[in-house]
Parts: structure tokens; C-alpha cells; sequence
């Protein structure tokens, strides 16, 4: 079997491309660790993502120590990293982000790691004003991003139409975002491109992300390597700034017929609808479905192209003896992916969640909870 072929770049000058030939570290890899996404928290709008990358430094060169490196002085914090893969003619991006930290182990063999995360991680480094006044949530993103310097042509946002009437904030921009996820139900995270420029793009998806479409790809119980465990959850997510949430009317055949239970803190976010929502709501609501949803974490082995080929949120057609799963519909919510040179073999490990809907394309199957006040398309449960 033909292993894919990885690339490891560094924009060791911080020059806006990767194009420079000490950029490539490929030829130096022993291995790499990648990992992306959530576990299966309802109430999460994202993680920042982390990657590894173990590195043969026998003559030193990548010692930010060593003055004779052909990278000094470059081996420094804030260097752009780029992890692609190409298997099959096709190119298929598994990290974009930053150089955090380098770790020199002359005491294993010359041995040198490369810890980075990515974007959503830096957005914690810098504090960021935003004036008081209306904004529709996708605009008050866009800003939060403008004052970062994210540049505008590296995001893929989703639709976001609430209206949201805010105080004067200041505040991290890891934190307005996070803020601005729990107000909308959205979920945001890096994805990493194929090429330049868009190296990466700064994404958001809606809680009807895919829940509508046929599936991306189909997973046979045969392709599943081992499981890391499973559990069932009856908990659904309520968007709290289109619920009545006063009388409790447009939900309460849910109540009625399933319960409901409050979960996270009291909320005090400024990005929200009104302040009489905030009166009293807490971060979000979690209510309950007729029938549990299954989360299983699934392993893959050198399972090629579909471990690179499906990204966070993609909707996938799967069978999982270990939950009795036939053709169910699960979305992707968290995804590791490592790989070895010694061992010649790549693994990826995939924390999935049943989607609200079955069937393929879907139809419904899970109680789901009226429709939004925002828009009669947008589910109000999820």
C-alpha cells in the first residue's frame, strides 16, 4: 500500500508565504500529532486546535540555542505553521497555526518537538474594545476579527442574521467570541487549506450545519480500526435568544413530555438579544429528547483518503456494531490524527455525534422542538 506523502511548513521569517526552501521541515519529521475539535459538549462553540511535530535535530538545528542553525534567528514563538498531506494526486490540509514552543532533547537521540497551536488560540493573547450599539451577530464577528488583523479573505463564516444589542465591552478576543458562540449556538474553528493564500480560513457553522443534507461520506463497521468508548445522551440544545423563555409557551410540549434541565453558569455575556433574556437564563438550556443520542470515538488505520478527506462537522453515513448503529447519521465534532514514520502508519481517531435527524437524505426521528421566532427554517432545538 502507497503511504501518503506529509508536509511540514515554517514561515521561519514571517513573510507571508512558505515558498522559501527552508520553509519545507518534511525531510527532518519522525512524527506528527494533530488534534482538532470538541468532545461532544453541547454547550462548546469550539477549541482552539494543537498540533506536534517530532523532529530528528542530530546536528542541532532546530536548538534555539545554537547560533549556527541555518534558522537563526528564527527559531522563535509566532511562526506560521502549515501541515498538509497528498495521497492519490490530492492535496488535503490537517493543520494551520502558530509555533508555540520548541522543545531541543539532545538526550534522545537528537530529538526536537515542534508544539503549536492555532488561530483561536492566539485570538487569547490580545484584548480588543467594541463600542456599544445593534449588531447582527455575523457583523460583530467580522469586527472582533478586523481588530485582530484577521485578514477578511481567510474566513467562511455562516449566516448569522440575530440582532444583538450590546454594552460597551472590552475584553479578550478569545472571549468575545466565545461570548458571541453561546448567544447564536454557533461553533468556530480553523480549517486548514490546500494552498495559498488561504493557508487557513477562520470557519463558523450554525447548529443546522449539514442536518438537512445527504451524507458526506459512509463508514462501514469493517473500516473501524478499535473504539475509545461511547456513551448516550438524551440532551438537546435550546437557542435561548429565539425562545419564549418568559412563559415558557413555545416550548412547552418539551417540558410536557420530556423535561428540561438548566446547565452552565449564569449568564453575563454583553452579546445578547435583550437584557431581559439574560435576566435569570442561564448560558444555555438543555432539554430533553424521546430517545438518547449515541457518541461514539472511533479509530481509524491507514484508512486513506476518508481519515484527511472529512473535516469537523461533516455529516458521515455510519455503521458502529459497538453502539448497534446500521447507516446512522453522525456528525464529526472532534478528530486526532497522528502519524509515525518508524511504525509506517497513520491513525486518526473521530468523536462523533448522532445528528438530531436520520435517514439519508434525513427525515425526522428525534423529538425536535418547534421552530425559531427568527426564522421559520432555523430548528429551535438541536
Amino acid at each position: 500500500m502507497s503511504l501518503p506523502v506529509l508536509s511540514c511548513l515554517v514561515d521561519w521569517a514571517v513573510d507571508g508565504t512558505f515558498t522559501n526552501p527552508l520553509c519545507d521541515i518534511s525531510g527532518y519529521v519522525q512524527g506528527v500529532e494533530v488534534d482538532r475539535g470538541d468532545d461532544a459538549d453541547l454547550g462548546s462553540g469550539g477549541k482552539s486546535s494543537s498540533a506536534t511535530i517530532h523532529l530528528l535535530n542530530a546536528d542541532g538545528r532546530f536548538n534555539p540555542l545554537n547560533g549556527g542553525s541555518p534558522y537563526a534567528p528564527y527559531l522563535l514563538p509566532g511562526r506560521p505553521v502549515w501541515i498538509r498531506v497528498t495521497y492519490g494526486g490530492l492535496t488535503y490540509g490537517l493543520f494551520a497555526g502558530y509555533l508555540k514552543r520548541i522543545v531541543p532533547m539532545p538526550g534522545l537521540a537528537g530529538l526536537a518537538d515542534i508544539i503549536c497551536d492555532d488561530g483561536l488560540g492566539r485570538y487569547g493573547y490580545g484584548y480588543i474594545d467594541v463600542p456599544a450599539g445593534n449588531y447582527s451577530a455575523r457583523a460583530l464577528r467580522s469586527y472582533i476579527l478586523d481588530q485582530m488583523g484577521e485578514s477578511a479573505a481567510r474566513r467562511d463564516l455562516a449566516i448569522e442574521d440575530e440582532v444583538l444589542v450590546i454594552a460597551v465591552t472590552r475584553d479578550r478576543a478569545q472571549n468575545c467570541l466565545n461570548d458571541l458562540n453561546l448567544a447564536t449556538l454557533s461553533r468556530h474553528f480553523i480549517a486548514p487549506g490546500v494552498a495559498e493564500p488561504a493557508w487557513y480560513l477562520y470557519t463558523t457553522r450554525n447548529r443546522q450545519y449539514r442536518l438537512a443534507s445527504m451524507a458526506d461520506a459512509s463508514l462501514t463497521d469493517g473500516q473501524i480500526a478499535d473504539s475509545d468508548g461511547w456513551d448516550l445522551s438524551d440532551e438537546a440544545l435550546i437557542n435561548s435568544q429565539a425562545a419564549n423563555l418568559t412563559d415558557g409557551s413555545s416550548v412547552s410540549k418539551s417540558v410536557t413530555s420530556y423535561g428540561a434541565v438548566y446547565a452552565g453558569d449564569d449568564i453575563n455575556s454583553p452579546f445578547l438579544a435583550t437584557e431581559a433574556i439574560a435576566r435569570g437564563v442561564v448560558q444555555h438550556l438543555v432539554w430533553r429528547f424521546a430517545d438518547p443520542r449515541g457518541r461514539p470515538s472511533i479509530g481509524l488505520l491507514n484508512e486513506f483518503p476518508l481519515m484527511f478527506a472529512r473535516g469537523l462537522y461533516d455529516v458521515i453515513l455510519a455503521t458502529v456494531e459497538s453502539v448497534s448503529a446500521s447507516a446512522r447519521r453522525y456528525e464529526i465534532v472532534g478528530q486526532k490524527i497522528s502519524m509515525s514514520v518508524a511504525a509506517q502508519e497513520w491513525r486518526a481517531s473521530w468523536r462523533l455525534q448522532e445528528t438530531p435527524e436520520q435517514g439519508n437524505p434525513p427525515s425526522p426521528g428525534f423529538f425536535v422542538l418547534g421552530t425559531s421566532r427568527l426564522d421559520s427554517t432555523d430548528r429551535l432545538g438541536y
